[in-house]
């Protein structure tokens, strides 16, 4: 089973995404930056879902950070974020993230976005 790190202060947003991928993905959640730091470096998850807006580090920084660490160079990084579109879209190709999915998510969707983030990430 494929582990995900949804990096997210708030707790509403956490217990959202563990109801719509709690069934198919090892879950981690981490509820600031630091924490999903840690995190991302002692289990490697294949895929980290990231708030921008942290409370100790913005989701920027952390992923910044995280693209720093050689033993996660290979893990995605998608930011899920209420940023308006564009502003997301041009703050995550300039931190080096791997997407973007916006906030509210489309629960019914949600999951076929992942598997499609997923399955791109296992083709390479």
């Amino acid at each position: 089973m494929k582990t995900i790190l949804y990096i997210e202060d708030n707790p509403a947003n956490r217990i959202l995404i563990g109801r719509v991928l709690g069934q198919d993905y090892n879950l981690l959640f981490a509820e600031d930056g630091e924490t999903g730091l840690n995190m991302a470096v002692e289990h490697k998850p294949e895929l980290i879902l990231m708030d921008i807006g942290l409370p100790d580090f913005d989701g920027q920084t952390v992923g910044a950070m995280i693209r720093q660490i050689p033993e996660l160079a290979g893990v995605l990084i998608i930011a899920i974020t209420a940023w308006p579109e564009e502003t997301a879209a041009e703050m995550v190709a300039r931190y080096g993230f791997d997407g973007c999915i916006t906030k509210p998510i489309n629960v019914a969707e949600f999951p076929k976005q992942i598997a499609s983030i997923l399955s791109k990430k296992a083709a390479d």
